[in-house]
């Protein structure tokens, strides 16, 4: 822990003494507490720091102005990064400003303290608080992992009427985490969600009527569109990166180029990479805003949310096709690339649009790639590969996303709970992932629960999400063959012969990166369902 002088005692001192006094508090005597004893303790809390008082806040600021009238401290709570080497102004910006600030000096009781008012907020009702604990329950990152408990707190928000608790429960129900998967619970919770306006569920049935969407059903498409921009108006960055691309390409709406760049505009104001390239090859073209937005937000007309019944990837024709930009799921026949091991090469297994939208929705995400350490069954960073990465766990999992992970099942030739989550995969210039298997070892295997609740990793289904201006393909040195880098192209690799033994054969490569940037999906299917 950081030690702080303030003249009267270490900062420990001033945390360890939180005593507040009546209003009749002498300021000198008050300071002197730090040095010495006093039974009279509370313990307020305000913002996560503990709080000390008005009459505290006011000698702390003293002392410290006295003692370092130039002291740099980050101050803003929006936005500590810019704040971080301003001068202190603690007198004119007010006693909280100096407990956000004291909360920079201590990040993890902080977090902690942030951690227990969510749930104590939740455990009283408040709809907003326990959906982000049940997101939080669904990742297992900073609460144990337990979907049925964050199905029953999703539910019990959406009940207030609290659409993004709906929307996620509706994703939860199509997937069937913690809850049995119920399709018809589904819909009815993800239009409710949708008629008020909550972008996930918009999204989600902006994917959804694009999947419907083939040559012989257009309308569909037309719908999709108008989702997507129902909730690209209510500020979702995803939405609105895929409506700019449509406009761009007059996918299930008129073409404009101007509109088109306005919302790639909107995008990249939020944070997204994708949109600056795009706009960045866009440039000479004026951004419009349209006038249905120069105003109030509009939400997506009744007639669009019409009654659908939920696709299946396995039923529809592959001679109908996906409509335009839809999804690719039926595209062209597989190629074999090797008979034994057994390779497979969709050129269109996924869409442009399903692309852009995994690496929109994890760049914010990502990690340092790690390796499974068979000693300690825990992942850690290995100089073999210099990616970065993010799991899809289920606090991410949505409908377009299960809807992704059908298809590959269907191409694996295996059920979708037999798969781990996806795994998003980035590679910069140079970054490269060294030759390995992906079948695991019996002590990999034996290191983690999961590993042997699910057995082995017989089947590999990778997607590359974009294009690579030079590297970033997939070498099999075993079998003197590459794979070039694809935005869209999927790749079926059998990890093991068919009696079940790990074929070493299957050793390959992701190469260096030379030029541009390399994004690649890869789902890895088990010999048995996974329970998560």
């Amino acid at each position: 822990m950081r030690s702080l002088s303030t003249g009267c005692g270490t900062v420990e001192d001033v945390r360890h003494w939180e005593a507040t006094a009546g209003d009749d508090l002498d300021m000198d005597a008050f300071g002197q507490k730090c040095k010495g004893s006093d039974p009279k303790i509370r313990k307020p809390r305000f913002g996560g720091v503990s709080f000390f008082g008005s009459d505290f806040s006011v000698w702390l600021r003293r002392s410290l102005h006295g003692q370092w009238p130039g002291l740099e401290f980050p101050f803003s709570p929006s936005d500590s990064s810019s704040a971080r080497n301003r001068p202190c102004t603690c007198p004119s910006c007010g006693w909280h400003n100096l407990f956000s600030c004291l909360a920079e000096w201590f990040p993890v009781e902080n977090k902690q303290h942030q951690l227990e008012d969510l749930v104590r907020h939740a455990r009283k009702g408040d709809a907003k608080a326990r959906t982000q604990v049940a997101l939080k329950h669904l990742s297992g990152r900073e609460l144990p992992y337990a979907p049925e408990v964050a199905a029953k707190l999703l539910l019990a928000a959406a009940l207030e009427d609290y659409a993004p608790a709906a929307a996620r429960l509706a994703c939860l129900a199509f997937c069937g985490i913690g809850v049995m998967q119920n399709r018809k619970e589904a819909k009815k919770w993800l239009l409710r969600a949708a008629r008020a306006g909550e972008p996930l569920a918009l999204r989600n049935l902006g994917f959804i009527y694009t999947h419907l969407a083939t040559r012989k059903y257009p309308e569909w498409l037309v719908r999709s569109s108008a989702c997507f921009r129902a909730a690209a108006i209510e500020g979702d960055r995803i939405s609105q990166h895929l409506l700019g691309v449509r406009y761009m390409v007059g996918t299930g709406l008129e073409r404009n180029a101007s509109l088109g760049a306005y919302w790639l505009s909107r995008a990249a104001d939020q944070g997204l990479s994708r949109s600056r390239l795009r706009l960045v090859k866009l440039k000479g073209v004026a951004s419009r805003q349209p006038s249905s937005v120069q105003g109030q937000n509009q939400h997506l007309e009744r007639d669009s949310l019409v009654e659908f019944e939920w696709p299946d990837t396995a039923s529809t024709p592959a001679s109908e096709g996906p409509a335009s930009e839809g999804p690719a799921s039926e595209g062209p026949a597989p190629e074999e690339l090797q008979a034994s091991p057994h390779l497979v090469q969709f050129d269109a297994l996924l869409s442009e649009e399903e692309c852009e939208f995994l690496i929109n929705l994890v760049e914010p995400l990502m990690q340092r790639s790690g390796t499974l350490n068979p000693d300690t069954g825990r992942i850690e960073h290995h100089p073999m590969r210099s990616s970065s990465e993010r799991h899809l766990d289920h606090s991410l999992k949505d409908i377009a996303i299960h809807l992704i992970e059908q298809r590959w099942a269907a191409v694996a030739g295996l059920p979708v709970a037999n798969g781990e989550p996806i795994m998003l995969l980035r590679y910069q210039p140079g970054e490269e992932y060294k030759p390995h298997y992906d079948w695991l070892t019996r002590r990999q295997i034996d290191a983690h629960p999961l590993s042997r609740a699910g057995g082995q990793r017989c089947t590999t289904v990778l997607s590359y999400l974009s294009d690579v201006e030079e590297g970033g393909g997939t070498a099999f040195p075993r079998l003197n063959l590459r794979v070039e880098a694809k935005q869209g192209r999927g790749l079926v690799i059998a990890n093991c012969t068919p009696d079940g033994v790990p074929d070493k054969r299957t050793l390959h490569a992701g190469l260096p990166v030379v030029r541009g940037e390399k994004w690649l999906a890869t789902l890895w299917f088990r010999e048995h369902a996974l329970q998560m």
